[in-house]
């Protein structure tokens, strides 16, 4: 009888209960990975457990090499929709406008004559000329034609934020805030991978797959202030150098050391290889 009555007054609690860790939800998953999830569910959208998953230790990858802090908008393209896909992981901010002519799929998205808007506006949003990183993971891997893979900027090339993983001519380009003052146009032959230009301190750097392959000094120039476009360059509200390269993974964040560069681009292939679309 004492101990039935010890069981009423405290009840048994079991160790396998689900107990919120602090940042953590109780699903177990990473706090900022479970917004993105809910986002995702809110629009209609879904993933999968294995993307879950591989989202949630990009997230915790971000966070343990201190680049977290630094992310200000990052489209995993997970979920094989559009509802899905439009979703920014990096916060609730600047979710994706697809125009038609995307397709979606669990490797990514690929477009025909489309483009993704994201709302996203450097010059408003803080970017500067020696302050800002952008990335874009290609699964195209021998794709040479005149186009650029995201971008904004203004007709006299004056004011330019961009990137171009493989353009005719077999070259990758990265403009940071100008052409040519700030414009890294390099010899490359290889349209696949994680493509990354990074400016700080006022050293600008390309990136394939972690690899350093070109760096220049740059000048004191402003960020065009237009709508930054994905699959496409954004020139004054015009849509011109449509992409149609297999796209898995979009960022836009403020500049990154070396090492920081490096480790982001760790982070994303470590990503890629959970869902098996890694190039």
């Amino acid at each position: 009888w004492f101990s039935n009555c010890l069981f009423m007054i405290f009840p048994l609690i079991s160790p396998f209960a689900s107990r919120g860790v602090s940042g953590t939800p109780s699903s177990g998953y990473d706090a900022d990975a479970q917004a993105f999830f809910d986002r995702v569910t809110a629009a209609t959208g879904s993933t999968s457990t294995l993307e879950k998953n591989a989202v949630n230790q990009l997230v915790l990858d971000l966070k343990n090499y201190g680049i977290w802090s630094k992310r200000k908008v990052i489209y995993p393209y997970v979920g094989s929709s559009a509802a899905s896909c439009a979703q920014n992981l990096a916060s609730s901010s600047f979710t994706g406008i697809f125009t038609t002519g995307f397709s979606f799929a669990s490797s990514g998205i690929s477009g025909v004559s489309a483009y993704m808007r994201t709302g996203f506006n450097p010059n408003v949003e803080g970017l500067a000329y020696n302050d800002n990183s952008i990335g874009f993971y290609s699964r195209s891997t021998n794709q040479n034609t005149g186009e650029y893979d995201c971008g904004c900027g203004n007709t006299s090339g004056s004011a330019l934020f961009d990137l171009c993983c493989r353009r005719s001519g077999n070259t990758s380009i990265y403009d940071s805030a100008n052409s040519p003052n700030n414009r890294l146009n390099v010899s490359n032959s290889n349209s696949g991978g994680f493509f990354l230009g990074k400016a700080n301190s006022s050293t600008a750097k390309l990136y394939r797959a972690g690899t350093e392959i070109g760096t220049k000094a740059m000048s004191v120039r402003s960020m065009p202030n237009y709508e930054l476009y994905s699959y496409g360059f954004n020139e004054q509200n015009t849509t011109i150098y449509y992409s149609t390269r297999d796209c898995a993974f979009f960022w836009i964040g403020f500049g990154l050391t070396d090492t920081e560069a490096a480790n982001l681009s760790t982070a994303v292939q470590t990503f890629q290889t959970t869902l098996s679309r890694q190039v």
